[in-house]
């Protein structure tokens, strides 16, 4: 194996021991969370995800999110996105929707 693979394995070991000891601490990136794009570009955006009220919660870091270029071709600086986490893993977030 590849010292790539390496990290990765160990990577994902630790996160699977982190999910297994401490649940609660990835419990709410299990469901789709709103966001606001900071910065698009490229098929990725920063994402800064939002209160229900729609302030920006300072509680979660603005997150790395994916995004399809062909679908969101004008993702733009300030749009309202719908944000999943496919695996609930939160290093893994994916844009869905447009709001």
């Amino acid at each position: 194996m590849s010292d790539m693979q390496d990290v990765r394995m160990l990577q994902g070991f630790i996160l699977q021991v982190l999910r297994n000891e401490h649940p609660d601490w990835f419990a709410p990136f299990r469901y789709p969370m709103y966001g606001m794009v900071m910065k698009a570009g490229g098929g990725k955006a920063d994402v800064q995800i939002l209160t229900q009220d729609g302030q920006p919660d300072e509680t979660i870091p603005v997150l790395l999110a994916t995004y399809d270029t062909k679908r969101f071709l004008d993702l733009l600086n300030g749009d309202k996105v719908l944000v999943a986490f496919p695996y609930g893993d939160p290093t893994e977030a994916r844009i869905i929707e447009r709001m």
